[in-house]
This record gives structure tokens, sequence and C-alpha cells, in this order.
């Protein structure tokens, strides 16, 4: 996984977003690149990496 960014920065960068008047942020590299690739892959793909992202993991 990767690195993980504490709360503080989280708000902070919230907090920088709305006073720049944005409705809405995406923090972190990996959540933006997840709701910019729906836009970038074909369909089929997209509903590919859905389904193995909620698919429940098999029982240990």
């Amino acid at each position: 996984m990767g690195i993980r960014r504490r709360p503080e920065q989280v708000v902070a960068t919230t907090l920088a977003a709305l006073a720049k008047g944005r409705p809405s942020v995406v923090d972190g590299f990996l959540n933006r690149l997840g709701t910019l690739a729906p836009r970038l892959l074909p369909r089929r793909a997209t509903v590919a990496v859905a389904e193995r992202v909620t698919r429940p993991s098999p029982a240990v």
C-alpha cells in the first residue's frame, strides 16, 4: 500500500481547497488516479478493476 497521509495533512489540503473556492477535492495521488481512471480507460477495463477491488477476499 502507498504512503498514508495523516488526518492533519488531509484537513490542510481540504481547507486550502475550500479557501480557493473549490467545492470538492480529492486528496492523494492514488485517490486522484482512481477518480480519473474511468474517464481514461475503456468501460470494460473500468468494470474489471471495480470488480476486483470490491470482491471480498477469500477466507484464510
